[in-house]
């Protein structure tokens, strides 16, 4: 009877939050705000509860008894709600029946994971292992798999391993396998493009094919050397991640510097993650960095360069810093340079926010409401610190802005995720 209870003392939060609205929204505002937290976890606890009543309580009233048998069903009922379009518990409902053993939740949950499938995201590394692991198994279906994404993404099952792996289920008496041996398993068109754009001498079209899944694991490899060797950016900044991720900072440093000074904006930021070695960046710590630092010197260098190269996070990162004082003095008319850049190029989330706040602490006629016109575009693309602007705007008022308490309630419960 636990879901029973829940729904209940839901049922009950949202009367409660009603009746305040009934009676005296504004000078109750603070008693619905701490209302909403309740009714939040209420709501979470009720959605895991109905899942779990509909499933496993479904599975007992229909015999199922073993782990293998409910493994089975909740794949079923997944692959039912996939198809009813309801995919919200689709992808931890796989996973469930995965790890308890059905064969063909594995390999639903893998090839999800391989074309980002019921909102996970892409890991074709993980997806293709879980597969592969079912196919060594002895599984025809996961061979045929590998034909599958191949033919739908030949960039990470070449023509190589998908003939291999459709060879294994054809041996095993796999039906689409028997026939598809039929037709050649060819390199595809864009493929061989960059292989003749590539021996007339062009190039910057090594990197492209290093990462081409339907050439030979050696021939990618090659093309990766070579592209490392013409000082490609982007093959310089893959080394350095591979670098890193191998435990060699110095040598990673070495790359990603490279890559930088040839003109990868990602590099300036990885480039100073490994330079910070866990210290907060000066853009997402509480207090403002100390400016001798050498490391927060070379992060602010790095993020200039980026911005200079056209990353409107950086833009974001460099008007900010203008904004509240990071590692430069405040001035606004900097920040607003910067900032109106990465507006323009469309980030609509951050700069909007940042701009307003420029015009917010200038105290000049008409910035007021240059405030307000750039937070509430911040706020329309769910920016939250843009909606607790506008709160507190229309909680004090702002020059030319009058309070208003019933805008002041409406974007604090706004920014708390209710409406």
């Amino acid at each position: 009877m636990k879901e029973f209870n829940v729904f209940q003392e839901k049922v009950a939060a949202d009367e409660r939050l009603q009746g305040i609205f009934d009676t005296d929204a504004e000078c109750s505002s603070d008693i619905a705000y701490d209302l909403k937290t309740e009714i939040e976890s209420l709501k979470e606890q009720l959605d895991t509860l109905k899942l779990a009543y509909r499933v496993y309580h479904g599975f007992e009233k229909a015999g199922l008894e073993s782990k293998e048998e409910i493994a089975k069903a909740m794949y079923e009922e997944a692959m039912r709600l996939a198809k009813k379009k309801e995919a919200d518990h689709v992808a931890e409902m796989l996973k469930d029946a995965a790890d308890n053993g059905c064969v063909e939740a594995k390999l639903e949950y893998g090839r999800a994971l391989v074309y980002a499938d019921y909102g996970l995201e892409r890991d074709v590394e993980r997806g293709l292992q879980m597969i592969r692991e079912e196919a060594d198994g002895g599984s025809a279906d996961a061979c045929y798999l590998f034909v599958t994404i191949h033919k739908h993404c030949p960039q990470f099952v070449g023509p190589d391993i998908a003939r291999e792996m459709c060879e294994k289920a054809a041996s095993m008496g796999h039906e689409k396998a028997l026939r598809r041996l039929k037709k050649p398993f060819e390199m595809s068109k864009e493929t061989q493009t960059l292989l003749d754009r590539a021996k007339s001498g062009e190039k910057s079209v090594y990197f492209a094919l290093s990462i081409r899944g339907d050439l030979t694991i050696d021939d990618r490899e090659k093309y990766f050397r070579l592209a490392l060797e013409e000082g490609d950016a982007a093959a310089e900044y893959e080394m350095g991640k591979i670098l890193r991720d191998s435990g060699d900072n110095e040598a990673a440093k070495e790359y990603l510097q490279r890559a930088v000074d040839h003109g990868s904006a990602l590099a300036c930021f990885t480039l100073a993650r490994i330079i910070l070695n866990g210290k907060p960046h000066f853009y997402h710590g509480g207090g403002l960095p100390d400016r001798n630092d050498p490391d927060y010197q070379k992060e602010f260098e790095l993020m200039l360069r980026a911005a200079e190269l056209g990353d409107y996070r950086a833009m974001c990162v460099i008007g900010r810093a203008y904004v509240r004082g990071y590692m430069v003095d405040k001035d606004y008319d900097k920040a607003r340079e910067y900032l109106q850049k990465a507006f323009d190029l469309g980030e609509r989330l951050s700069s909007p926010r940042l701009i307003a706040e420029t015009y917010r602490y200038t105290d000049a006629p008409g910035t007021a409401e240059k405030a307000v016109e750039y937070y509430q575009m911040s706020a329309d693309a769910g920016n939250r610190s843009a909606m607790l602007g506008l709160m507190d705007i229309y909680e004090e008022g702002l020059r030319e802005i009058p309070k208003d308490p019933s805008k002041a309630f409406y974007y604090r419960y706004l920014a708390e995720g209710h409406f």
